[in-house]
């Protein structure tokens, strides 16, 4: 049952670091697409 509980642990840690990476690769294309509407606006 032991390695039953890592394999959980192991999956779900990756499941964290595909998150965190995907949230902050999000939050960079917010702020690409406000960058590029102010320079629509300012246009």
């Amino acid at each position: 049952m032991e390695g039953e509980e890592d394999m959980i642990k192991l999956f779900v840690s990756d499941l964290d670091d595909t998150l965190v990476y995907d949230v902050n690769h999000m939050q960079k294309e917010d702020e690409r697409a406000l960058c590029w509407l102010a320079e629509k606006g300012t246009n």
